[in-house]
């Protein structure tokens, strides 16, 4: 049957694949955008066995996903919040709880996921304390979160094409970079406040009309950059997969209907893991989140 393991991190290989000429004609007249595109794949996983600390690398695309329940584990790990590092080195914590453990409820990595969120009512306060122990550059940026809307985001600059390729987009741009998570966040929130854009999860977008899309991040960004008094650059992005259209097209499946079956990683996008049940000839997704943190795998 094998041994549970718990899923820390699906790492996305991203790499630049095309810049794309958009052209739109609107009330303002023609306007013309170039977008740089990005691919990303799944590159591996890094995982960790129930009863040792020390990560390691998955790289097999095979994966056998354990029976129900799938326990979540504490999500504090040693790796640095300011710069990139090799994941599968990581050393991860073995309590089995939600979110974190007692020991790491008030570590450096958890006061982070207590900045960055809009339901801490003190965050900006974290958000302070993290800058005294610290500094990186962080972006505030803007995707497209459906039905017209504009969602804007906070990111450490070195993840901004990851935290793009973990979230259901058509276009982003950066708006702003600077080495103060406090700063980053207060311009979130002011941003938010003054309605120019919501900081709600962006629901899955549809097919759209790509031009349309871009001159609706290009004018909130424009109208963004006047009103708060910051300089945008006008640079448009995606991150695409070739296999998007499956988390675009089909429901997601339930965690009890795949549960203790083998599947094939072939894609991912929008923090979505895409699926294919050779046996079966199917091809499905789940969200990765469902999975990451819990002893939803099982090892040979």
């Amino acid at each position: 049957m094998g041994n549970r393991a718990i899923l820390r991190l699906v790492q996305k290989k991203i790499t630049k694949h095309r810049d794309l000429d958009l052209e739109y004609s609107g009330l303002l007249g023609k306007e013309t955008w170039t977008i740089k595109e990005y691919i990303v794949e799944p590159d591996y996983l890094v995982l960790q066995r129930l009863d040792q600390p020390d990560a390691f690398k998955g790289v097999d695309k095979r994966i056998r996903l354990a029976p129900l329940p799938w326990r979540p584990y504490c999500r504090w790990h040693d790796g640095p919040l300011w710069q990139k590092d090799e994941p599968w080195k990581r050393l991860y914590c073995v309590v089995q709880t939600d979110s974190y453990c007692r020991q790491h409820k008030r570590s450096i990595r958890a006061l982070y996921e207590l900045c960055i969120s809009t339901h801490s009512h003190n965050s900006l306060e974290i958000c302070k304390k993290i800058d005294s122990m610290g500094r990186t550059n962080y972006v505030v940026y803007l995707t497209d979160a459906g039905a017209g809307r504009v969602k804007v985001g906070v990111t450490r600059e070195f993840r901004f094409y990851e935290r793009l390729a973990e979230q259901a987009h058509n276009i982003a741009t950066i708006l702003h970079v600077v080495d103060s998570l406090y700063e980053a966040r207060k311009l979130e929130i002011q941003i938010s406040k003054k309605n120019l854009a919501s900081q709600v999860k962006s629901r899955r977008p549809k097919k759209v009309y790509l031009p349309k899309v871009a001159a609706l991040i290009s004018n909130a960004a424009e109208r963004i950059s006047k009103t708060v008094g910051i300089d945008w650059s006008g640079e448009l992005v995606r991150v695409v997969s070739s296999k998007q259209r499956v988390v675009l097209e089909m429901p997601e499946a339930k965690p009890e209907n795949i549960a203790g079956k083998t599947f094939t990683i072939t894609g991912y996008w929008g923090g979505h893991l895409i699926l294919e049940d050779e046996g079966a000839g199917r091809i499905l997704h789940i969200s990765d989140r469902r999975l990451l943190h819990t002893d939803s795998l099982l090892l040979d």
